[in-house]
This record gives C-alpha cells, structure tokens and sequence, in this order.
C-alpha cells in the first residue's frame, strides 16, 4: 500500500508522461496540418489554369501569340473606315436627291419621294453628322447644273457626277475586300484561340500532375516524419515485430529502445505492444 504523497507522486508523474504525450502528438499534428494546407495552396497555385496572356517579351513562346488578334485588330479598323467612307458617299447622295426632288413639280410620287429621301437623310446625318456647308452648298449648284437649259453647263455638271459615281464605287470596293479580310482575320483568330487553348490544357494537366506528384511525395515525407516524432501512432504490431528482434539479435539494444518508447505509450498500447512482442518470438524461434 502506497502512501499517500507516494501515490500523488506517481499521479503527477503519469499525468506529466501523458501531457508531453499529447504535447508531442499536437505538435505534430499541427505541424503536418500545417504544411498540408501551405502544400495544397502552392498547388491550386501552381497548377490552376495557365492560358497564354498574350505576347510577353519574356516568354518566346509567346512572341507570336498576338499576331492573330493585331491582324483581326487591323481587319475591324480597315472595315469601319471604309464603312463610313462609304456611308458618307450615301450621304452626299440624299442630299444631292433632296435638291432634285424641291426642284420637281409637285404630284404623289414625288411627295413620297421626297418623305422617303429626307428620313434616309436624317438618318444618316444623325449616324454621320451633318456634311459641313461647303459640302452642301457643292452638291445644290451641281444639282443646279443638272437641271440648267445650258448644255454646256449640264455637260460639265453631269461629269463631276459622273467622277463622283466613280469614288463611290471604288469606296465600295474597298469596303468589300476590307470585309472579306476582317471574315478571314476572325477566323484565323478562332483557330488561334483554339489552338493556344488546347496548348494551354496540356500545359496545365502537366503542371497538376507535376504538382499532384510533389504534393504525395511531401505529404508521405511529412507523414513519416509524424510517425518518426510521434512513435505511439505506429502500429502495435510493427513495434512489436521490431522488439522481438532486437531482443533476439541485440538485447541491449531492445532495452534502449524499450526505455525510449515507454514515455510515450500507455499502459494497453504497452499490452499490446508486449503481446506482438511475445506473437513474433513464437514464430522466429
């Protein structure tokens, strides 16, 4: 029978033994949890999604990445020029109606005309702003010219229109070949597009599967390193293997080992460490 400051003194001592248990335990778990979740950020870093920016100066795989989207860049500038090129050649042409028609004796047909011609006016004006004075005033005395009883004067009037039919017609065929180039420069963008995409998928599978393989390859080093801190977690089995033959092969040695692993066990992870102990000496006996 104990005595009582005997009995406390064993309490306090298996009371200390069990919180630098535990002390090692947390320790270790939060130390492996830890690099865990700074593992786990490295690799949704690392590995996310890593489509090509465009052209950056220091990635020569990307020097002509762009090439694509300037070209298609230049196509939609070259086709909105020449659009409003075009549109103000229209214009002209309504005003220049507009002058004809309050020339013309009045009747049905040419109110209507005349109605129709001024919205298409308006609109235009609104999309293209109004044509400066100077342009006005030109397109009313050539209007003026056309219907002049002077043949000379008509002659002459009727070949500016003639030279101005002509700019217009060019404006159109600018506008037609800057089109078809701006269809192509689309789709030779979408082929880019899906090109570097698929580039961009197979870069990205190769960095998860690089990062995937370091993150099982620290997480196994940390989790030996666990088991390394904290023997307790160890199978009883396996300690047990490892003292029976230390017992057989280096006595010493197994009481050394036995004194180092006993503050970190208690008394039924000792029983059944003893008793894989005793399985294990049965059988290399």
């Amino acid at each position: 029978m104990l005595s009582p400051a005997a009995q406390f003194a064993y309490h306090l001592g298996c009371a200390c033994r069990h919180l630098w248990r535990a002390a090692v335990a947390i320790r270790s778990l939060l130390w492996l949890v830890g690099m865990f979740a700074c593992l786990l950020a490295l690799i949704v870093l690392l590995s996310g999604c890593t489509a090509s920016p465009g052209k950056s100066w220091w990635n020569p795989a990307t020097w002509r990445s762009a090439k694509e989207s300037s070209a298609h860049a230049t196509a939609q500038s070259q086709t909105a020029k020449q659009r409003d090129a075009l549109l103000k050649e229209a214009q002209k042409a309504t005003h220049e109606t507009s002058q004809a028609l309050a020339a013309a004796p009045e009747s049905r047909p040419v109110a209507v005309a005349t109605e129709s011609n001024q919205s298409a006016t308006q609109l235009l004006d609104q999309a293209l702003g109004s044509l400066p004075l100077d342009e006005q005033t030109r397109l009313r005395e050539r209007v003026a010219a056309l219907l002049s009883e002077n043949e000379a004067i008509r002659t002459a009037a009727e070949r500016e229109r003639a030279a101005a039919r002509t700019t217009a017609a060019e404006f159109s065929r600018l506008y037609e070949t800057a089109r078809a180039a701006e269809i192509k420069a689309t789709a030779d963008l979408a082929a880019a597009f899906t090109r570097e995409n698929a580039l961009a998928d197979k870069y990205r599978n190769e960095q998860l599967q690089k990062w995937a393989g370091f993150g099982v390859s620290a997480l196994m080093t940390g989790l030996a390193l666990y088991l390394r801190l904290n023997p307790a977690s160890v199978p009883a089995a396996a300690i047990g293997k490892a003292l029976a033959f230390a017992d057989r092969d280096a006595p010493h040695k197994a009481s050394v080992l036995r004194d180092s692993l006993d503050p970190f066990l208690n008394r039924n992870e000792q029983a059944s460490i003893s008793s894989a102990v005793t399985k294990t000496t049965q059988r290399i006996r």
